[in-house]
């Protein structure tokens, strides 16, 4: 049976509307925005708006949890008005593709959001438990590849990063052995972008909002911009590998050219 599809498409400032009847536009934000957007809102009912400069498109991923009408879909993704999920494409002929490059006009994002991109997503989930990016490296230069630990201490910072791992032992001590062998894998999905049933997020986004939540609490107003959004790309991975979820990969547009 097919499931009834929504996206979530997150935005800060105008930009191309997406013109797909399954994909919905939300600002993300709002509660200090100077200027609306004419678009749902981060910013009603039970919502952490507030906390955008530190949290990015996550204050979106909570508000949809806890406000959005669950009678609207079976299951529903996250994406950016300059990232979107689009049909798997390959390089070199037969390597799968992480992400695309596009122009960040209306023409552009009409070819990428499409019916077939609905359908092959209906597709997916019917077999798999979500949809998320094809992987690509955490980091490379020069040839060197390094693991997700190692590349999140050199784009960000070390301490947020053991902090955030010591926070989960402790709230999970079932993780463990997960937490060593992913800090040592090379490859992620990124962007906080996925498609899954509400029962899939639900257990997700609980574990996830606990966690960063409890860092909020120890952190206070010493956090960097930005920081939970960050943590919470990688955190995705490590959810989806300690639960052994079946992944589908997309390749994801990128409209910025």
């Amino acid at each position: 049976m097919s499931q009834r599809l929504l996206l979530y498409s997150v935005f800060h400032k105008p930009a191309p509307m997406p013109q797909a009847p399954y994909v919905v536009p939300i600002q993300v934000g709002a509660a200090g925005a100077q200027m609306g957007l004419g678009m749902l809102t981060d910013a009603t009912g039970d919502h952490i708006s507030g906390l955008n400069p530190y949290w990015s498109e996550l204050t979106a991923l909570y508000w949809i949890w806890k406000n959005a009408d669950r009678s609207a879909a079976d299951a529903w993704g996250l994406c950016h008005y300059r990232r979107y999920f689009s049909l798997p494409q390959k390089k070199l002929l037969f390597l799968p593709r992480s992400r695309s490059y596009y122009a960040l006009n209306q023409r552009s994002l009409d070819a990428v959001v499409t019916t077939e991109l609905y359908s092959w997503l209906q597709g997916r989930l019917q077999t798999h438990d979500v949809v998320v990016q094809q992987p690509t490296w955490a980091h490379k230069k020069g040839g060197k590849t390094y693991s997700i630990a190692a590349a999140y201490a050199l784009q960000h910072n070390q301490r947020d990063w053991d902090r955030t791992m010591d926070l989960i032992r402790q709230l999970f001590p079932e993780y463990d052995a997960s937490i060593k062998a992913f800090e040592q894998e090379n490859r992620l999905s990124y962007y906080n972008m996925m498609v899954a049933r509400w029962p899939v997020w639900d257990g997700y986004l609980e574990w996830l909002f606990r966690i960063l939540f409890a860092l909020r609490d120890e952190l206070g107003d010493t956090a960097a911009p930005r920081l939970y959004g960050y943590l919470s790309e990688r955190l995705m991975n490590l959810y989806l590998r300690h639960n052994g979820l079946r992944a589908a990969y997309s390749t994801i547009a990128l409209l910025e050219r």
